[in-house]
């Protein structure tokens, strides 16, 4: 539990200090290293209200930061289960 909020506060500090690319991997990486971790799809909607402006290109649109969160959160919850360790 502690390394879980540990994760949480360097993620939401990396959201503020650290560049976008600095904070996707922290993100994919937390993703592989905690199961369930949804707090990757609140900071890609914080990251999204921070930093994502109209425009007419994709990644600079509100929302994409926060779907590929989502994505990448469900689908490690589908590799999990297709994944077992043998130990």
């Amino acid at each position: 539990m502690i390394k879980r909020l540990v994760a949480d506060f360097i993620l939401f500090f990396s959201l503020f200090i650290f560049p976008w690319y600095w904070t996707a991997v922290l993100v994919f990486v937390f993703i592989i290293l905690f199961e369930n971790f949804w707090e990757a799809i609140l900071a890609g909607f914080i990251f999204d209200a921070l930093y994502s402006i109209p425009s007419a290109k994709i990644y600079g649109r509100f929302g994409i930061f926060t779907a590929v969160a989502a994505i990448l959160v469900l689908l490690s919850k589908i590799i999990r289960k297709k994944i077992r360790i043998f130990s």
